[in-house]
């Protein structure tokens, strides 16, 4: 009887112990679970596609923008401002919940365990993005590299480091090429800029009224757009340093000083000539077997026959007809006359309308003023094509957009036939020999 009394005062001793066990955890439990130690995380949209409406651009020889259509736009990754940064701390992990160890998981027992790997908590553990990591598994979801206490940021419920975020989704400058993180920026014909980076390509002042573009894509104040263009490469001479040649016709300082802009040496226009020949040659004009006289001079001689003050020839082939009653006898090219000290790239393309000129005169090509212009100035396309250099670019964007009506009209509709033949100079150079109107 002794025994029984005994034996049921255990038992209630140990009910009770488990019971205040069961208690005391419980607590424990809790006050794990507010205490919040966890890395500063912020859960963001992507960049839409969209971009702000733009107002209509005026047309000119630049291209003019209104302020007013410079809209101002709310950086939606503007997460990073006034963000601390957290140390992970040496913290014990919650205590593991052994009760219904056989049942169901719940998610007071998921805390107890990593939730990359479903593996216990170690002495150290991170919070982070609501969810409880061992530091070896908090890792970049797009570099795999460890997080450890820098920034991270949640992304379709994925961990990611500044860096990878910010290489991902943040907008990029188009002046500086860097990603943009202030607050607001500016976006200006679908091209995003820092504040400080939409600035005038000539003076660096801020671009703060009316906007113009030149044909280089790069925007300018107000006070360049009276400049003088450089002949060559179509910027603005601001600074009133030019260097003339011809009639009106300047280049910039760095047309004058660029190896590839600058004029042709003396000593190097023999050189370049013979390449520009075998140049015409593997573009199906063989002129090399005439021996043809180049020589330099000045705009007064260039022009002194044309009686209009606008026309600014910078090169003339000079044509020698022989004829015996009316019957021509032989045919020939007495000179060609190039202006002096151009720039480079306007020096070869010259030579190359003139001696294609020269070619057409030779093989008896009967052809209308503006077929023939029109040939000159697409053996010189064919030629820029070949140089890939942004200049070249330029100067063959600027023959798509002659509206002269002899040169550009005639350019554009050789080019068409051209492709239209299956881009075979042969058959191109038959057909105009055929005699058939061009449409």
């Amino acid at each position: 009887m002794n025994n029984d009394i005994s034996h049921d005062n255990n038992c209630c001793c140990i009910s009770f112990l488990k019971d205040a066990y069961d208690y005391i955890k419980t607590k424990i439990v809790f006050l794990y679970r507010s205490i919040k130690t966890r890395f500063t995380s912020q859960t963001v949209i992507p960049p839409s596609n969209s971009q702000p409406e733009e107002k209509p651009i005026q047309s000119r020889s630049s291209t003019v923008i209104d302020v007013d259509s410079v809209p101002s736009v709310k950086n939606p990754h503007d997460f990073f401002a006034n963000l601390d940064t957290f140390q992970s701390e040496a913290i014990p992990p919650p205590p593991f919940n052994t009760k219904n160890a056989d049942n169901e998981h719940s998610a007071q027992e998921n805390s107890n365990l990593c939730c990359k790997c479903q593996s216990p908590l170690d002495s150290q553990w991170i919070n982070a993005l609501d969810r409880n990591w061992h530091p070896e598994c908090f890792r970049c979801f797009k570099c795999d590299e460890l997080i450890g206490a820098n920034r991270s940021v949640e992304l379709e419920s994925k961990p990611w480091c500044e860096p990878c975020y910010i290489k991902a989704y943040c907008p990029r400058c188009n002046h500086c090429q860097q990603p943009i993180q202030d607050s607001v920026y500016s976006v200006l014909e679908q091209e995003n800029y820092h504040k400080q980076c939409l600035q005038c390509h000539y003076c660096r002042a801020p671009l703060t009224k009316t906007i113009f573009k030149n044909t280089w894509g790069e925007y300018y104040c107000e006070k360049h757009h009276d400049d003088p263009l450089c002949t060559s490469c179509k910027r603005h001479i601001y600074n009133s340093e030019s260097f003339p040649f011809g009639k009106d016709m300047h280049t910039c300082p760095q047309c004058h000083t660029s190896p590839e802009e600058s004029s042709v040496p003396i000593e190097e226009r023999d050189k370049i000539i013979a390449q520009l020949k075998n140049d015409l040659k593997s573009l199906g004009m063989d002129i090399t077997r005439q021996d043809i006289p180049i020589r330099f001079t000045d705009h007064q001689e260039l022009n002194k026959k044309d009686q209009s003050p606008k026309k600014h020839s910078i090169g003339k082939t000079v044509k020698r007809l022989h004829s015996i009653n009316k019957k021509e006898i032989r045919r020939g090219i007495k000179e060609i006359l190039i202006q002096k000290d151009m720039p480079r790239i306007m020096f070869c393309q010259t030579v190359i309308h003139e001696l294609t000129h020269a070619w057409v005169f030779h093989n008896h090509l009967a052809l209308s003023t503006m077929e023939e212009e029109g040939l000159c100035e697409f053996m010189e396309y064919l030629w820029l094509e070949k140089q890939k250099t942004p200049l070249a670019s330029l100067h063959m964007r600027l023959k798509h957009q002659n509206q002269c009506p002899v040169y550009g009209d005639g350019f554009r509709k050789i080019h068409s036939l051209y492709n239209e033949l299956g881009s075979n100079i042969e058959t191109l150079i038959a057909r105009l020999a055929s005699k058939i109107p061009l449409t």
